[in-house]
């Protein structure tokens, strides 16, 4: 059985199609608010490690989750529930151990799949590294090779194109 069968309520399946459709970490995507989603832009506004802010794209199969799912329909102020910060990541917490448990697979394992595919799929490093948050480690990516908005958009569309999730 795959994590997604597992996936029967609406919060079950916001929380997997936000860890396997953007990389981010659990505790990113515990933070979320609806503020923080803007899907006629196609981005989500994370706030990763260090404080530090990032655009992540949304994919068309994440879009079309969070276009049905009815806080987001009716303007309510929370992704999974409960507030920015401890609660909100708590239940996130919570419902991925759910969507897991029994299998061999930590959380962690959706930020890799999400970085292989994207890899395997010939999306460049400073893409996958603007999209999953990881800091430059070179001069040349630091100040000159900026990945733009654009860039992590397409490479977003290349997310799991060899094998449909």
């Amino acid at each position: 059985m795959l994590a997604r069968d597992r996936c029967h309520q609406l919060e079950d399946r916001i929380c997997f199609h936000l860890l396997a459709y953007t990389g981010m970490r659990h505790t990113e995507a515990g933070k979320l608010t609806s503020l923080d989603v803007n899907l006629q832009r196609g981005d989500i506004k994370v706030i990763g490690k260090g404080d530090r802010p990032r655009l992540v794209p949304i994919h068309p199969v994440l879009s079309e989750v969070l276009n049905a799912a009815p806080k987001y329909r009716h303007g309510r102020p929370n992704v999974v529930a409960g507030p920015r910060g401890g609660a909100g990541r708590y239940l996130m917490d919570q419902i991925a151990q759910r969507i897991l448990d029994g299998l061999d697979h930590t959380m962690h394992h959706f930020h890799r799949t999400v970085a292989t595919n994207l890899r395997r799929n010939g999306v460049q490093r400073e893409d996958i590294d603007n999209i999953l948050g990881w800091a430059p480690v070179s001069i040349r990516q630091r100040y000159h090779d900026v990945p733009q908005p654009e860039d992590a958009h397409a490479a977003i569309l290349k997310l799991y194109a060899n094998d449909p999730t």
